[in-house]
């Protein structure tokens, strides 16, 4: 059991973590008669309830020594040692964040550092990231009781995976997201056990999505806990302001995701490319490249869905204006391929269509090459 941050009871403090957690002790253990020694709510509020509940609980177990006023529980002093004490024994680590009245329970050690080494060995995520993640999830354990985990498609996603996730959960396209590049996680606390009001015990998702239900600032004190570790030094990841369990490597403010993209596409691809715009009101970059013409042209290709999908937007004049050359049949004599020359025909239209896409899987491939553009 967490220790009281101060004393509770008549004219004490009473600040509603510590209320809480005594409240969750006395919900928790019976009393002679079989029944709770609280019959009221774990509600982080001093009341006569409460009062009644410790008085009883003293007249058993006795009160905190003199010169203790009765009915006083002290930090550590002997009615929380015998409430601790008398916890059934897969409750004993109650836990409360400060200023908070949701009570949970600490998990074991061995729990954080399975959750650990999990991402400390994880092969799709850059290893001077995992590091920092895995030490993340210990240090919150230190600190909190609390284990972090990441969620089943947490980690690195295949450009693939990526365009199967559609906004707004998402608004990356394939080969956006650093989750593409082993940058990133989703970092969550499955399992994490706590208390409702009347000492029923909830087991929550990596969302905290029943927390979220039942008492929202309780999981975002939750949140917030987990990033004042992450966000700040030793560890320094960045978290996205829409998506509360993602944690990534880089600064979304300095680092261009659009710009990424094309400077890992050139030096992975075929082709040269460069991003063309974005569009603030769809969220969505678009690109170009110069389709390994003559001319040094760099023609509007479209969005990373559209390209992925093998739909760039990619037209006959455009492909003529970028002077892209023909590649030789096969089977034919070598030598040097043709340049295109009018008319350019469908064919040749869904062939740089396919070579768009081949340079976007070339980057898929090449994942561990990205590196960050401002």
């Amino acid at each position: 059991m967490q220790t009281l941050a101060q004393a509770v009871g008549p004219g004490q403090s009473n600040a509603r973590h510590d209320v809480a957690l005594v409240q969750a002790a006395l919900k928790l253990i019976g009393g002679p008669q079989g029944r709770p020694y609280l019959g009221g709510r774990i509600d982080g509020g001093y009341g006569p309830i409460t009062e009644g509940a410790i008085g009883v609980f003293q007249a058993d177990h006795g009160g905190d020594a003199a010169p203790i006023a009765p009915l006083v529980i002290t930090p550590g002093g002997n009615t929380q040692t015998n409430l601790a004490r008398l916890l059934p024994a897969d409750r004993r680590d109650l836990r409360v964040l400060q200023g908070q009245r949701v009570v949970y329970l600490g998990r074991p050690t061995s729990d954080a550092n399975a959750a650990a080494q999990a991402i400390r060995v994880d092969p799709n995520l850059r290893p001077a990231f995992r590091a920092r993640v895995a030490d993340l999830v210990q240090a919150m354990h230190r600190a909190h009781g609390l284990v972090l985990s990441m969620t089943p498609n947490g980690g690195r996603r295949t450009f693939a995976e990526q365009a199967l996730i559609l906004p707004p959960r998402s608004y990356a396209g394939p080969g956006e997201s650093n989750h593409n590049y082993g940058n990133a996680v989703d970092l969550g606390f499955n399992g994490t056990v706590w208390l409702q009001q009347d000492g029923h015990v909830e087991t929550d998702n990596h969302w905290l999505s029943a927390l979220e239900r039942h008492e929202a600032p309780a999981a975002t004190a939750m949140w917030d806990a987990r990033d004042t570790i992450a966000l700040r030094a030793p560890i320094g990841l960045f978290r996205l302001r829409f998506e509360r369990i993602h944690l990534q490597e880089f600064d979304q403010a300095t680092t261009s995701s659009g710009r990424s993209l094309a400077a890992h596409l050139t030096a992975v691809g075929a082709w040269n490319w460069q991003t063309s715009r974005y569009d603030r009101a769809a969220r969505d970059w678009h690109y170009a490249c110069d389709l390994g013409g003559t001319t040094g042209a760099f023609v509007a290709v479209g969005t990373t869905n559209q390209i992925w999908a093998g739909n760039a937007t990619v037209t006959a004049a455009e492909i003529q204006s970028a002077g892209w050359v023909r590649p030789a049949p096969l089977g034919g004599p070598p030598g040097t391929p043709r340049a295109a020359t009018p008319p350019i025909t469908p064919a040749d239209v869904a062939a740089v269509r396919a070579s768009l896409q081949a340079d976007f899987q070339a980057a898929d491939r090449g994942w561990a090459r990205w590196a960050p553009v401002p």
